[in-house]
């Protein structure tokens, strides 16, 4: 079986119908075929764009008027419930677009984070959760933490070997469980406030180790963040006991990416001052070096790659079914006009 073009022009019949003068008022392959994926923000849909160019668009959280009116009410709704929950929004919006065959295109991607949010069972072939906290963590699972560590630091100061890279990679990794551990207990706390970790960290030459000041860390944490008194308390009193759920947690599951990445920055900003050089080699976010320097074969085995790969072939899939049904009525309807 040969395939038509969306116009018809590749098509013996077509050509014939256009000689006998027939009219050409068949609607060709529809346009229901607007896959469209939703992921939490504007990092996302650069690193998922790498591995599919089967959606026609990529939406971040920022929904606003990006979509149809018929959606607005919907977004309404969401927004009141919880304003920055990307997450929410985007199983909620799904949920009410499967319900009607003409939109089931709508897919989602979001980090796991610390809880799931309940959805309908009817879109659970349309979401997928990272296998890690969050992006970025599930770029380093994926990578390997030492290369892709090593390549992200050297990104930031070109001039630092294996060694002093490995040891940058170890204290991020333990100052970020210490923040992840935080943000598990749903403490309320404003993490996004802080995002340059250097004021906390001190750099020991003797040994060549880091300290990282918790307690500072933390009184700056409760004091941006307008809690109250007793929620001060608690916190102070959970912080005394913060190591030994540090020890206990899924490292994967509790660091957040964007700590990982900026206490990665904060370190070698911290280790390069601490040795006479102040250089660095990137302005970048550090979001965003993490993607450049992703290699995409490393993303092959994962269970979102795998994912992304059903989806491009149930749409090929379906848009040759659609190309099908439209040639057989193209040529009954030509058939029936000639007799």
């Amino acid at each position: 079986m040969y395939s038509v073009d969306r116009d018809g022009s590749n098509d013996p019949i077509f050509s014939l119908s256009r000689e006998l003068g027939l009219p050409l008022n068949l609607p060709m392959i529809s346009d229901k075929f607007d896959w469209i994926l939703l992921v939490e923000g504007t990092t996302d849909v650069v690193f998922y764009k790498k591995f599919t160019s089967s959606f026609k668009e990529f939406k971040n959280n920022s929904f606003k008027s990006e979509f149809e009116t018929d959606e607005e009410e919907t977004l309404k709704d969401i927004s009141k419930k919880r304003k920055n929950d990307s997450r929410k929004k985007i199983l909620r919006l799904i949920e009410a677009k499967v319900k009607d065959d003409r939109t089931k295109h709508y897919y989602g991607i979001m980090d796991s984070d610390y809880w799931r949010p309940q959805y309908d069972v009817s879109i659970k072939k349309n979401i997928m959760f990272t296998d890690a906290n969050s992006l970025e963590t599930m770029m380093y699972k994926w990578a390997g933490f030492d290369n892709f560590s090593r390549k992200i630091v050297r990104s930031f100061y070109g001039n630092l070997s294996d060694k002093e890279s490995d040891a940058i990679l170890k204290y991020a990794l333990s100052f970020s469980l210490f923040v992840g551990t935080l943000r598990s207990q749903s403490l309320g706390l404003s993490y996004k406030k802080i995002e340059d970790y250097s004021k906390y960290l001190e750099y020991f030459s003797n040994d060549c180790s880091f300290s990282f000041n918790k307690e500072s860390y933390l009184d700056d944490l409760i004091n941006i963040s307008n809690l109250t008194d007793n929620q001060k308390y608690w916190i102070e009193e959970m912080n005394k006991s913060c190591e030994e759920l540090f020890n206990q947690k899924d490292n994967l599951y509790t660091i957040q990416g964007h700590d990982l990445m900026n206490f990665i920055k904060s370190l070698v900003l911290v280790y390069i001052k601490a040795r006479g050089k102040v250089r660095f080699s990137t302005k970048d976010k550090p979001s965003y070096v993490a993607i450049n320097n992703f290699d995409t074969n490393w993303f092959i085995d994962s269970p979102i790659y795998k994912w992304i790969q059903d989806i491009e072939n149930q749409k090929k899939n379906e848009e040759n079914e659609e190309k099908s049904l439209t040639n057989s009525k193209y040529r009954d309807y030509i058939v029936s006009v000639s007799k």
